[in-house]
């Protein structure tokens, strides 16, 4: 009779509800220069599509910019495109320093952009992100082709693999220059939908994930995968807890009249 009151408690502490956030990452941090024309890029309305799906119905974006001196105006202009873009849209914007982001940083936002972080994600951070994603979030990081930015890349894939994400950047380099995916690169995600074009430039290739745009030659320079985390439900565990003790009401009824 002990054996099967414990199975019961076990199924108790086992019961869960699953949230799902979803992380989403660019082996190009250019795809924002082409919402406003910015850094030569041509103005192509799939960019804007894209970064609109990403928030979906949210409100609020929090933004962690580049930090390396390398960096050229054209990431800085992407960053200022992605900015007037939401702010133009009436959402809130937070624009914060690389490896500060915390749990209230992130508090009532819905998506959350590292762009070209050469400053390693410190485990306060990834622990808010986690946090995050499990809320249903969505988290995405932008690197870049190698050699440009390697150090931002290696910082990124171990923010990923501390997330729980197998997707990673691969760290070369194609198609370069100014490119615009269309037709079969367009891989018909949620995030995808309504875009006919998408304009980026010389990229990483991704492992990892669900293809959202293909290079000329079909691999993939943006993914998205889908994060789990269990958390418990009250109403669940309630119905399951009741069950479980009527369970054993009924075991120890039937030990008595034996």
């Amino acid at each position: 009779m002990k054996t099967l009151q414990f199975t019961a408690l076990a199924v108790v502490m086992t019961t869960s509800l699953v949230n799902a956030g979803t992380i989403v990452l660019s082996g190009d941090a250019n795809i924002g220069n082409f919402i406003n024309g910015s850094g030569g890029a041509t103005v192509i309305a799939g960019n804007t599509t894209f970064y609109r799906n990403l928030l979906g119905s949210g409100t609020k974006v929090v933004i962690e910019g580049p930090t390396a001196s390398v960096y050229t105006s054209d990431e800085y202009a992407a960053e200022s495109a992605i900015v007037t873009l939401f702010t133009g849209l009436g959402d809130t914007v937070v624009q914060v320093a690389a490896g500060s982001v915390t749990a209230a940083t992130l508090a009532g936002a819905n998506l959350f952009i590292s762009d070209l972080n050469d400053t390693a994600f410190p485990t306060a951070e990834t622990s808010a992100l986690s946090t995050f994603l499990s809320g249903g979030g969505t988290a995405l990081f932008e690197g870049e082709f190698s050699p440009y930015d390697a150090g931002a890349d290696a910082l990124i894939n171990a923010a990923l693999t501390a997330l729980g994400s197998t997707m990673s950047l691969v760290g070369n380099q194609v198609d370069c220059m100014f490119q615009t995916a269309t037709a079969a690169q367009i891989r018909s995600t949620p995030l995808d939908a309504g875009i006919s074009s998408f304009g980026y430039g010389c990229v990483s290739t991704i492992t990892g994930g669900t293809a959202v745009f293909n290079t000329i030659g079909g691999q993939t320079f943006i993914a998205e995968q889908t994060t789990a985390t269990s958390t418990p439900e009250p109403s669940t565990v309630l119905l399951t807890l009741g069950g479980g003790f009527l369970l054993m009401m009924v075991w120890r009824r039937r030990g008595l009249t034996r």
